[in-house]
C-alpha cells in the first residue's frame, strides 16, 4: 500500500467561501488549462505534473523550485526524491482530468495513473506569497469516483513503459550489495536484516548494525523487529480464512457483527471496505482518547471503545484512504466471528500453520528476548530532532501491536509467511489473488505478495514476486525510508522488479 503524504505544518490562508468568489483574480471551482497557466499560484502545480510525467529524473534543484524551503528542511531532499520515485513506480504517470481550486492556495486534482488505470485524488497546498511553492501534498489516494471531464487537461507526451525486468543474481552482485550495506552501516544509514530468496530458498541473508545501542548488542539473523503496518496482511489473511469457511463475506455489513458507532454512515461499511482501506475512516492518532490512554491500550476492545466515536471522512466506498482504524475494526470482527482473542487467533491460524515460530505482538514493557530496539530522529513529543537516530522509540510507540501494525517477527518467519500464501497453505488461490490485488485496492492482479510498514524507529519491506520467484525482505530498526532505500538498491543491483 503506497500513499504519499507530505506536509510542513499549518498554513494560514485567506479562505474563499463560495465557488463564485474570486481569489487572486481567478474564480474558485473547476479550472481550465488557460486559467491555470495564467495564474502564478498554479505555476508549481503545473511544474509538479510535468515532473511526474517527465522521462528525465527529478533533481534537488528541481525540488527547490517546486517546494517550500520549510518543507525541504523538515522532510529533506532525499525523502522527497524517494516520494517522486514511489509515485512513478506505483502510479506511473498522471493523466490529469480535473483541477478544482477549493481555496485560494489549495488545489484538488482528479487524475488517472497510467500504470494501473486507477483514478487518483491528489490534494496540494501552495504558499501564500510568490513564487507560491508547494507546502504540502496532503494525499495521493485511489478512488472509485472518476472525473467530470472526458479528456485530460494534462497528459504525458509519451507513456513510460513498465516492462518486467529480468533479474541478475550472482556472486559478484551479492558481494556488491554486501559491500554497500557495510558502508551504509558504518555511515549509520542502515541497521537490520536483509534477506533475498529464490523459490523460497535463501540466496542472501545477513545482519548489520546494533539491536541495542544502549548495551552494544549486534543484530543477528534471528533478531526480531517491530513490523509496523506489515501486521495488516496477517489480519487480512485471517479475515480471508473466515470468508473461505463461509463465516462471513466480503459484502457483509460491519454492523452485522459490531454495533454502537456514532456516525450513522458506518452502517454502510462492508468487510470489503475495511480490507481495501475505503471505509471512510480517518486515522485515530490524534484522537484525545488515544493520546490520553495510549499506554493502556492492550486489546482490540480497548481501541474499539473510542473508534466507535470517530466520524467518517467520506461515504464508504467512495475512495481509498489508508486506515489503521479500519484494520483494528477487522480485528474486532475476527474476535466476534471466531470467538477467539485476536492475538491467539492469529497465532493459531496464521503463524502456526505457516511455520512462523518467532512471530508475536510484544508489549513495550514486556521482557522480549532478542527484540531489536527502534532508533528514531523523533523525540518524545514527536518532534524531528537531528539526523543520528539518537532516540529510542519505546515511549512514542503503541504499547502493544494491533491488527493494524506493531507486531514482531524475523526475516525468516516472513519468508515462511509469503511461501505459505503463495503455496496456498494458509489461504486458497482466490484469497491469494485478492491479496495480490493489493488487498483488494487495485483492479489488476500483480505478481507481488506484498506489504511494507514504517514508523519512528521501524521500517519493514516484504515482497514475494511469484512470477520470477524472488523474495525480498528487509527489517530495519531506524526511521523510514532507511529500509526502503535498501530495497531500492537491491532492485538496482539485481535488476529486480520492486513493488
Amino acid at each position: 500500500m503506497k500513499i504519499t503524504a507530505i506536509s510542513c505544518g499549518l498554513l494560514v490562508v485567506l479562505v474563499c467561501v463560495t465557488k463564485s468568489s474570486v481569489c487572486n483574480g481567478q474564480s474558485l471551482g473547476l479550472q481550465s488549462v488557460e486559467q491555470l497557466r495564467d495564474s502564478p499560484v498554479a505555476a508549481n502545480l503545473i511544474r509538479l505534473i510535468h515532473h511526474i510525467n517527465s522521462e528525465s529524473s527529478t533533481s534537488k534543484e528541481d525540488l527547490k523550485l517546486m517546494f517550500a524551503k520549510d518543507l525541504l528542511d523538515r522532510i529533506g531532499h532525499s525523502a522527497l526524491l524517494d516520494a517522486f520515485g514511489e509515485i512513478r513506480e506505483s502510479d506511473g504517470q498522471w493523466e490529469v482530468f480535473d483541477v478544482n481550486r477549493t481555496q485560494e492556495f489549495r488545489f484538488a486534482l482528479k487524475a488517472k495513473g497510467t500504470r494501473h488505470g486507477e483514478w487518483l485524488d491528489i490534494v496540494l497546498k501552495v504558499e501564500v506569497k510568490a513564487p507560491h511553492r508547494i507546502i504540502a501534498i496532503e494525499g495521493i489516494e485511489t478512488t472509485q469516483v472518476g472525473a467530470k471531464s472526458s479528456k485530460p487537461m494534462f497528459a504525458p507526451k509519451l507513456v513510460r513503459e513498465h516492462a518486467r525486468k529480468t533479474p541478475v543474481v550472482n556472486k559478484e552482485k551479492i558481494d556488491q550489495l554486501d559491500k554497500w550495506l557495510k558502508q551504509e552501516e558504518r555511515n549509520n544509514q542502515f541497521s537490520g536484516v536483509v534477506l533475498l530468496a529464490k523459490d523460497y530458498q535463501t540466496v542472501f541473508h545477513k545482519a548489520y548494525g546494533l539491536a541495542s545501542r544502549r548495551y552494544n548488542v549486534p543484530v543477528r539473523l534471528d533478531t526480531k523487529f517491530r513490523l509496523a503496518s506489515v501486521n495488516k496482511i496477517f489480519t487480512a489473511v485471517a479475515i480471508l480464512q473466515l470468508i473461505e469457511q463461509g463465516k462471513l463475506s466480503f459484502d457483509d455489513k460491519m454492523v452485522k457483527f459490531i454495533d454502537g458507532f456514532s456516525d450513522p454512515r458506518t452502517s454502510e461499511i462492508t468487510v470489503r471496505h475495511l480490507l481495501s482501506h475505503s471505509s471512510g475512516w480517518q486515522a485515530y492518532w490524534e484522537h484525545p482518547e488515544y493520546l490520553k490512554n495510549r499506554s493502556k491500550l492492550r486489546s482490540v476492545n480497548d481501541y474499539m471503545r473510542f473508534i466507535k466515536t470517530i466520524p467518517l471522512d467520506f461515504e464508504p466506498g467512495q475512495r481509498m484512504q489508508y486506515s489503521n482504524t479500519g484494520y483494528n475494526v477487522l480485528g474486532a470482527i475476527i474476535e466476534k466471528v471466531s470467538g477467539n482473542n485476536y492475538y491467539d487467533h492469529i497465532q493459531k491460524f496464521v503463524f502456526e500453520p505457516a511455520g512462523m515460530t518467532s512471530s508475536v505482538s510484544h508489549s513495550v514493557d514486556e521482557i522480549a528476548p532478542n527484540l531489536a530496539t527502534g532508533y528514531t530522529n523523533f523525540d518524545i513529543n514527536h518532534k524531528r530532532t537531528g539526523e543520528g537516530f539518537s532516540f529510542e522509540n519505546t515511549l512514542i510507540s503503541s504499547v502493544k501491536g494491533t491488527p493494524a501494525g506493531g507486531g514482531c517477527s524475523t526475516a525468516h518467519d516472513l519468508l515462511k509467511f509469503v511461501q505459505a500464501v503463495d503455496q496456498n497453505i494458509i489461504v486458497n488461490q482466490s484469497s491469494e489473488e485478492f491479496l495480490r490485488h493489493d488487498i483488494g485496492v487495485r483492479k489488476k492482479i500483480s505478481p507481488f505478495i506484498f506489504h511494507n510498514g514504517g514508523g519512528p524507529g521501524q521500517n519493514t519491506w516484504m515482497q514475494a514476486d511469484v512470477d520470477n520467484g524472488y523474495t525480498v525482505i528487509v527489517l530495519c530498526n531506524l526511521d523510514p525510508p532507511i529500509g526502503s532505500n535498501v530495497v531500492k538498491k537491491m532492485g538496482e543491483i539485481f535488476n529486480l522488479p520492486i513493488w
